[in-house]
């Protein structure tokens, strides 16, 4: 059994900064060539400044790559403190899943009323938990009718709170919007582009008119 030694920080930052000056080279390696295929146009024969074109295509390419594994060693340098923490998170992770799986789904249940899949998004920071449902006869939308802004456009307010029929609740509709446009397309918040408040509420009125209450609360 071969047994992995621990990095240590001070390994990784000395790997970066290795990383770093092999970029500083590469870079000027790409620069010579490119100086070199420029003094030569139109003094020496086409073979030999199609052979110089390919060493700068060459250099321009190692140039990239090294700077990528420079990047990469960057990132392990950043992320060290995370990386200390992940059999620790996945742990958390294996448990939760376990005992959501064991204990707190009432799995007959939600096959009884029509459930054959429920997608559950958990937000952190915010602490709070969206559903999102499938099934036959289930509509995608889990919110109804929306307030008016005062301008009467039919928008919605950017202060307070949008609360969802399952009593999920959202400091604005840009939160909202965030959230609920990364669980309707399944990939993480990260990857959402923020939107302003027109285009949230009418993303929102587009995806989320139902019958159902669709609550805005006033916070002042």
């Amino acid at each position: 059994m071969v047994t992995e030694t621990p990095v240590t920080r001070e390994q990784l930052e000395a790997e970066a900064v290795t990383k770093a000056n092999e970029v500083k080279t590469a870079d000027k390696a790409h620069a010579n060539a490119m100086k070199a295929f420029s003094d030569a146009t139109g003094k020496v024969s086409m073979e030999e400044l199609l052979d110089l074109g390919r060493k700068v295509d060459k250099a321009k390419s190692d140039a990239e790559y090294t700077a990528k594994l420079a990047k990469k060693a960057q990132e392990r340098v950043d992320g060290f403190e995370m990386e200390l923490k992940r059999d620790e998170r996945n742990a958390l992770i294996s448990g939760d899943v376990a005992s959501i799986r064991d204990g707190l789904i009432n799995w007959d249940h939600y096959a009884a009323v029509g459930v054959e899949k429920i997608t559950f998004t958990v937000d952190i920071s915010e602490r709070t938990v969206s559903p999102k449902p499938s099934g036959p006869g289930i509509r995608t939308a889990t919110a109804g009718p929306r307030k008016s802004s005062n301008g009467g456009n039919g928008g919605f307010q950017s202060r307070g709170a949008i609360q969802t029929v399952d009593g999920a609740q959202y400091k604005s509709v840009n939160r909202a919007y965030m959230e609920l446009r990364a669980a309707a397309d399944g990939v993480e918040e990260s990857d959402i582009t923020p939107a302003n408040t027109e285009s949230a509420s009418r993303w929102l009125r587009k995806h989320f008119d139902t019958d159902e209450p669709f609550v805005y609360i006033n916070q002042g």
